[in-house]
């Protein structure tokens, strides 16, 4: 705020503050810094991506993807590809999410977590099977490979758990969760992955559950309206409440 104050117009100043509001859960509050913080650098990458990412956790959508848009026409890299894909998947506009998440894989063909969100899109699109599938073996791959070395990394393993309940590996989905859930309890990632497994088994009153919980501890609640993995909750009341509430406050 002192910087701020004695020199406005350094766009560092304004990121700064944004970030550090962003990073203790007040995206509201961060996101009339970043947007000066754009605003005194227009054509910064970096600024732009920082904006969108407060965007999205805001859970205005389309307006993330727009400044994740304009990253990317400055500097195409593969978090700005990334980034675009997850706007995408989040508007349901599954064929966009999967051209960008396929571009950032190809950029970065060792990435488990671009892998499965490419396993994701597909799994969103009618008639991809194969090529849901086919992502979500190679992530599998790839995280396995990953937890060899970090064995009690709970967010990985949560993540694993979704990518084998997506292909039908139903109990081993069920012992890495469990392992995640032992290290990490209050985790909000861990939860929302523990919903996606439980939706992938048709658990319904788990999936809600899960999604309650990973939403207490700060997970939004659009993020989970939005999502095609979810799709199953959609006629539960309680499901429906607990987005709603979320909107609403």
């Amino acid at each position: 705020e002192r910087a701020i104050e004695f020199q406005p117009g350094y766009w560092r100043a304004h990121m700064a503050m944004g970030s550090f509001l962003f990073s203790i859960g007040r995206s509201l509050e961060a996101l009339p810094y970043m947007g000066e913080a754009v605003d005194l650098s227009p054509n910064n990458p970096r600024a732009l991506n920082s904006l969108g990412s407060v965007l999205l956790m805001a859970g205005d959508f389309e307006e993330a993807r727009s400044a994740w848009y304009r990253s990317l026409q400055i500097d195409p890299t593969p978090i700005a590809y990334s980034n675009l894909g997850t706007a995408s998947f989040l508007l349901q506009d599954y064929e966009q999410a999967e051209a960008m998440y396929t571009r950032a894989v190809e950029l970065t063909p060792d990435d488990y977590e671009l892998w499965g969100a490419l396993g994701d899109a597909y799994r969103s699109m009618p008639g991809h099977e194969p090529q849901s599938k086919a992502s979500y073996d190679k992530a599998i791959e790839l995280t396995e490979t990953y937890l060899d070395v970090n064995v009690d990394d709970a967010y990985t393993l949560a993540l694993l758990a979704h990518y084998l309940a997506a292909v039908g590996r139903a109990d081993q989905a069920d012992s890495r969760l469990t392992r995640a859930l032992e290290l990490a309890p209050e985790n909000m990632y861990v939860y929302y992955y523990a919903a996606l497994v439980a939706a992938s088994a048709g658990d319904i009153a788990g999936a809600v559950e899960a999604s309650a919980r990973a939403v207490d501890i700060g997970y939004p609640a659009s993020f989970l309206a939005a999502d095609s993995g979810l799709q199953i909750l959609a006629d539960s009341k309680r499901f429906q409440e607990l987005v709603t509430d979320d909107n609403d406050e």
